[in-house]
């Protein structure tokens, strides 16, 4: 397998900095997801690993050798775009078997591999179309196909889920989860979606504003998030942000998960309770997700009963104990352990 090492790297576009010395690792055999809002540096970063675009300062290293001046040729990996990128004048097989044929690969090798990548993605039936006339998930298998038919150590997606509706993205996440345990390739994946990032990633990488503003596994994340901007990007529906003085946290901004609210006193709370006016509940399944107003502010819970309430009647909100997520209103850094 491949591990990746990025040393210090910053990258510019004129007198614009995308990146900001930027240092991480990716372990060998290891899935990480770099997520972070649109703009953020994270498909720059991946397009720097790939050798589409060279850093203005630092250096990429691969299983031990630095990259930075290799052609992505010589890289040895394999990408999966959001466009598909797939020939259009060619069948699946012939586009499955581009790479191998100018990597000078024996035309049975060729075909032994097209066969085994189809029966993994199970596009065997497709092997003759061309990508017109496949769907938008079936393109996707098919581009998929391409990066694995090279068996390369290093696969590295950018965006690829993003053209496909919500069935089919949660169906193509299975996928390839399943994937990186068959094959144990190193995989990075860019996303905007941090539910992609969280079901995916063994770890995620946040980016923002071209720095790393946390990296970890979801779970580490998600429960200690280091920063007010981490806490809001990952979690749905999104953490709340309340004055410290509702919750005995003066001076001080205090994040609270949906799902770590005492309602009504149903169990015993961790901090003062506070009054809010129920807007409008929204029916989840096995939940529901509450809509109030604290003063001018918004606020939203989970339940997993009804609460059965009209707009403007009053409820009692507390927060459970030792959930609180604490930071200084100036930095945004988390403050609490």
């Amino acid at each position: 397998m491949s591990s990746v090492e990025l040393k210090n790297v910053s990258k510019s576009f004129g007198e614009t900095e995308v990146l900001k010395n930027i240092s991480l690792k990716v372990e060998s055999g290891e899935f990480l997801v770099l997520v972070g809002p649109s703009g953020c540096g994270k498909s720059t970063l991946l397009r720097l690993i790939a050798g589409l675009e060279t850093a203005t300062s630092g250096e990429i290293w691969i299983d031990g050798k630095n990259v930075s001046q290799l052609d992505p040729r010589d890289r040895n990996l394999a990408m999966v775009f959001q466009s598909y990128a797939l020939y259009p004048h060619l069948s699946v097989r012939e586009n499955l078997a581009f790479g191998l044929a100018l990597q000078g690969v024996s035309k049975e090798e060729q075909n032994r591999r097209v066969q085994e990548v189809a029966d993994t993605l199970q596009i065997g039936p497709l092997l003759d179309r061309r990508p017109r006339a496949l769907s938008g998930g079936q393109r996707q298998r098919v581009a998929l196909g391409r990066a694995l038919v090279r068996r390369t150590k290093l696969i590295l997606f950018d965006e690829p889920l993003s053209n496909l509706d919500a069935a089919l993205r949660a169906q193509m996440r299975f996928e390839i989860k399943k994937l990186h345990q068959l094959t144990g390739a190193t995989m990075v994946y860019v996303t905007h979606d941090q539910v992609e990032a969280t079901t995916l990633g063994d770890r995620i990488a946040v980016l923002n504003k071209g720095v790393v503003a946390q990296i970890g596994s979801a779970h580490s994340i998600y429960e200690k998030p280091e920063s007010r901007f981490v806490a809001s990007f990952i979690g749905t529906p999104e953490m709340n942000f309340l004055p410290g003085e509702l919750v005995g946290q003066n001076g001080k901004v205090v994040g609270v998960r949906p799902e770590d609210f005492v309602v009504n006193g149903r169990e015993s709370s961790g901090t003062p309770e506070f009054d809010a006016t129920f807007e409008l509940e929204e029916y989840l399944g096995s939940q529901s997700l509450v809509h109030t107003k604290v003063g001018d502010m918004g606020v939203r819970f989970l339940t997993p009963e009804s609460l059965g309430k009209k707009p403007g009647a009053s409820i009692k909100l507390g927060t459970k104990p030792g959930r609180l997520h604490v930071f200084d209103p100036k930095s945004e850094a988390r403050i609490n352990s």
